[in-house]
């Protein structure tokens, strides 16, 4: 959560909403390859496989 001057709220962590989807949860890497479908995920770095779904959301 974030307030109105900026701050953000304690136990809350910020995200850029960009390219999230393309962020491996497993070891944070981001790449538009690790996306080679819109239901699939796949790490082009340590190679963690998993669903869209199991992915971290903003």
């Amino acid at each position: 959560m974030r307030y109105p001057d900026g701050r953000v709220a304690a136990g809350h962590r910020a995200y850029r909403s960009a390219h999230t989807s393309q962020e491996c949860s497993a070891c944070e890497h981001t790449e538009r390859a690790n996306r080679p479908g819109q239901e699939t995920f796949l790490c082009t770095s340590c190679g963690f496989a998993g669903a869209r779904r199991r992915q971290r959301s903003p």
